[in-house]
C-alpha cells in the first residue's frame, strides 16, 4: 500500500543540537512548504500500478522524497542510504520513519534489480 503521508508519527521525535541536525531541520521545513512535490513523487511511485490501495505497506511518498533528498545531499549510494536511515535517529526523523521500524532487506528506494522483472523468456 502506498500512501502519500503517514497520518500519525511516533510520540517522540529525537532531537540533537548538532550542525547536521539543524541543517536537516531547515531542509525539513522547506519540504513542508512544497506539498506539490509530494503529489509528483506519489504520482511517479504509482505510475507502474496506478493504485495506492494494494500491496504491502510501503514507504510513503513523503518518506521516499525525504530519503532522496538525503541521498542527493550527502552523495550516498542506495546501500549507504538504507544504512543511514536505519542507523541515524536524525536522518530517520527527517525521513519521518518511526524509530521502531525495522530495516528492509534491501534499500526501499533502490531501483529494481534486473532480475526483479520477468524477462519474458
Amino acid at each position: 500500500m502506498r500512501r502519500k503521508v503517514r497520518e500519525q508519527l511516533g510520540l517522540v521525535t529525537p532531537t540533537t543540537d548538532h550542525v547536521r541536525a539543524r541543517e536537516l531541520d531547515v531542509m525539513s521545513r522547506v519540504l513542508d512548504q512544497l506539498p506539490r512535490a509530494l503529489d509528483w513523487v506519489h504520482r511517479d511511485l504509482l505510475s507502474r500500478s496506478g493504485r495506492a490501495d494494494t500491496g504491502r505497506d510501503a514507504m510513503t511518498a513523503e518518506q521516499v522524497l525525504r530519503a532522496m533528498v538525503i541521498k542527493q545531499r550527502f552523495g550516498l549510494s542506495y546501500e549507504e542510504l538504507a544504512f543511514r536511515i536505519f542507523d541515524s535517529n536524525s536522518v530517520r526523523s527527517f525521513c519521518r520513519i518511526v524509530p521502531s521500524a525495522s530495516p528492509p532487506e534491501r534499500s526501499p528506494c533502490a531501483p529494481p534489480s534486473p532480475t526483479s522483472f520477468d524477462s519474458g523468456i
